[in-house]
This record gives structure tokens, C-alpha cells and sequence, in this order.
């Protein structure tokens, strides 16, 4: 592996409030010390995703890890970050317009409020398809710019990669004066992808970053790979089903046969349970993403930050969860065995709220090192009993229980 460097400056600031009851109780130094860790492990993820195809932890494992250190750098301030990341070894071309992130929910009742908070316009559901984020840009109806999301600022020129790719159009006909920006996922049709070459990567995504990370991809595999535009910048159109309709005729069909118009939240539940129990479809997916059909009202609504405050993601529920340890703590049975218990910050997977996991021995225990502050993931066996998957990072003022004494 590579050596990889870390930068950071960080200053320092009071807790964001929409974090405040979340965020560590660390001083000064340890926050320094436990972003500039976590950062470090990311980028260390990083390279065996996209340089090795060897990840070490699975997706939802990464996201998480992702997602709490934006927690912390919210909670402690101001955190710029210059780190070698995948693909930095190639030109860096800024997108024509800023590729944000949706917001998640987590429940129903946040899809719920949602869409309580809508002004009444027509609501569309669409597959969260597990890809790689890509900018197309077409003028006089020529692919003329291809890019990874990278920083959302820019990103990585794959254009060498799009043109060998036979299901992206090259040209668009009847837009020759009109300059075409779409943002989307470009993904390996599970129904034209070789399964012998599935089997040699963690999942078809790795497959996508892995053959976009090539200076040579192999092409009879770049012909199995696909772009679903979840988003046409500059469309003409007035509602998001106009420029479907559009794009279908431009040669992006998919959007035309994954759309759905929703009027509660019944039926974003249903359409979730279908895509989630459906196992036919051309692409792998880990959700479904609900937003506002109208242009005008998505204008109203704007932005918050990076993220569009007309549409968020409602991800399927995992079968792992990452939380925190909060303490070790040991039981003591008739016969002197001693059983630990770790106690951990509440999390949710499918229909249960997990809290605690016995790691069976203090053998076991000592073997993985786990301590407080520890962040693990968490996953149900046979969907009920909670079992201990791996430690994913190990902050630097981690609280080492205090083992009890043999009992015979």
C-alpha cells in the first residue's frame, strides 16, 4: 500500500446545533487527534477500494464511517482535509454545475415529514441505483465532458471511458444547439455483465470504480456499464416527467421505466418493499430517492448546503449498523464463567433497536481490543440475535475495561 499523508487544520468552534446532542465530548486536542485518525482511515479504505479492489469493510461499513467524520468535523468546526484520494493521480476537470448529496432518512416518519413539508406538487419515487456519480455534458449534441463526482467540485475526466461504452449515447439528436448537462449513475447492468467477472469484485459498484480507476479499462466489460440521469441541470422542461419523457428519446430510457408518481407515504413504503424484494432488475440498488417533480417548486425550495431540499434518499434497511461503545461491562454466571457484555448507543436494524452484544469470552474480547469510545459494526444473525462484526475505528481516548477476576 502506498503511503498515504494527512493534512489538517482545524479550528475549533462550538458544536453546530444540529448536532449538539450527538457530538463527543472531546477537548481540544482529542478532536484534532480522532478527525485527523478517522480521516486517515478513509483514505486508507480509499486505496483498497479503488486501487487494490480490496475492500476491507462493505459498503454500508464505509458510508457510515464517512458520515460520522462529517459529523465531527460539523461538530468541531472548520476541517479542511489535503489527502491523496482515488484518482487523484489523474486531471481533476471542475463539473459544470456542483454535484451535491442527498439528505437520508431514517425512518418513515422522516419520509412523512418530508412530504408534509411539500407545497402539494407531485411527488416521484426513483431506484437509488449502487454506482458511481457521473457528470455528462453534450454541446451541439456531442459527449464533449465526462466526469466522477470527486470533491462535488470536480472530478476525475472519464470521457476516454464513456466513449467505449455502446448504452451511453454519443450524440444526441434534436439538441444540437442546446448544451445537455446531466448528473447520474453510471452502473453495470447486472443483465449484460459477465457473472465469472461479478465474482472477482466485492460488488458491481467496485466493479464500475475499479474499471473507471484503469488507464486501460477492459472495453467487453465498459460495454456492460450504463448511466441513469437522475438529473438534467439545465432542462427546458417544467416538470422532472417532461424531461424524462425527453431523455428517453435522447436514448436514457431507464428514468421513463423507474419513475413513479406517489400522493403518501404509503405508497413510497410499497414501492420501497417492491424494489427491495425484487431481485430482477437490471442494477443493484440500496434504496429509493423521493423528490419534487416540479422545476418552479424545486427552485422555491432550494439548497441546504450541498444537498437539494427537494428530494432525499430513503436507503433499504441494512442487516449492519456502525455505533459507538459505550461501556464493557461483565456478567458472572453459577458455574464462574464471566461473559462480556458490550453496551452500545442504540442503533436500528430492520425492526429491532439494538443496545448490547455478548462477545461470549474475555478471550474474545482481548482478541479484538475492543474498548469505550470503540466504533463497531453491529449486525442481526438469523434476524434476531445481535452479533459483534469488526472494529472499524479505535479513537485515541478509548477507555480499556477493567477485567474482573477468575472465579472457579
Amino acid at each position: 500500500m502506498k503511503t498515504t499523508t494527512v493534512f489538517l487544520w482545524v479550528t475549533l468552534l462550538a458544536p453546530a446545533s444540529g448536532w449538539s446532542g450527538d457530538c463527543p465530548d472531546w477537548t481540544h486536542d482529542e478532536a484534532i487527534e480522532n478527525i485527523k485518525r478517522l480521516a486517515s482511515e478513509v483514505v486508507q479504505h480509499d486505496e483498497r477500494y479503488f486501487h487494490q479492489n480490496a475492500p476491507g469493510i462493505s459498503d454500508n461499513e464505509y458510508d457510515a464511517l464517512t458520515d460520522r467524520l462529517k459529523q465531527w468535523e460539523t461538530c468541531f468546526g472548520s476541517v479542511q482535509i489535503n489527502k491523496s484520494s482515488a484518482g487523484s493521480h489523474r486531471a481533476k476537470i471542475p463539473h459544470r454545475a456542483v454535484m451535491g448529496s442527498l439528505k437520508k432518512a431514517s425512518t418513515i416518519e422522516d419520509v412523512d415529514n418530508f412530504l408534509q413539508a411539500l407545497p402539494g406538487d407531485e411527488v416521484l419515487v426513483q431506484p437509488k441505483i449502487d454506482g458511481v456519480a457521473v457528470e455528462l455534458v453534450y454541446c451541439h449534441g456531442q459527449l464533449v465532458q465526462a466526469t466522477t463526482r470527486g470533491d462535488g467540485k470536480s472530478g476525475v475526466d472519464i470521457a476516454h471511458h464513456i466513449k467505449h461504452m455502446p448504452l451511453i449515447p454519443a450524440t444526441l439528436a434534436g439538441y444540437g444547439d442546446q448544451e445537455v448537462i446531466l448528473h447520474g449513475e453510471l452502473f453495470a447492468r447486472l443483465d449484460r455483465t459477465d457473472p465469472n467477472v461479478l465474482t472477482r469484485y466485492a460488488s458491481a459498484r467496485h466493479l464500475v470504480a475499479g474499471q473507471l480507476n484503469r488507464s486501460r479499462p477492459d472495453s467487453d466489460v465498459l460495454g456492460a456499464f450504463d448511466f441513469f440521469p437522475w438529473l438534467w441541470i439545465n432542462s427546458p422542461f417544467a416538470s422532472d416527467q417532461q424531461s424524462i419523457k425527453a431523455l428517453a428519446q435522447m436514448g436514457f430510457s431507464l428514468p421513463l421505466e423507474h419513475t413513479h408518481v406517489v400522493h403518501s407515504p404509503d405508497q413510497v413504503v410499497q414501492l420501497s418493499t417492491n424494489y427491495f424484494a425484487d431481485h430482477n432488475f437490471p442494477f443493484l440498488m440500496d434504496g429509493i430517492v423521493i423528490k419534487v417533480a416540479s422545476s418552479r417548486f424545486r427552485t422555491q425550495l432550494g439548497w441546504s448546503g450541498n444537498a437539494p431540499g427537494w428530494a432525499i434518499a430513503w436507503k433499504f434497511s441494512g442487516q449492519s449498523a456502525l455505533s459507538e461503545v459505550a461501556k464493557i461491562a461483565f456478567t458472572i454466571g453459577r458455574t464462574g464463567r464471566i461473559t462480556p457484555v458490550v453496551h452500545i448507543n442504540p442503533v436500528h436494524i430492520g425492526n429491532r433497536t439494538i443496545n448490547r452484544i455478548s462477545l461470549g469470552s474475555v478471550a474474545k474480547l482481548k482478541q479484538v481490543d475492543l474498548a469505550a469510545g470503540d466504533l463497531i459494526s453491529v449486525s442481526l444473525k438469523g434476524r434476531a440475535t445481535p452479533v459483534f462484526g469488526q472494529v472499524l475505528f479505535r479513537p485515541q481516548n478509548r477507555i480499556h475495561p477493567d477485567y474482573p477476576e477468575q472465579f472457579h
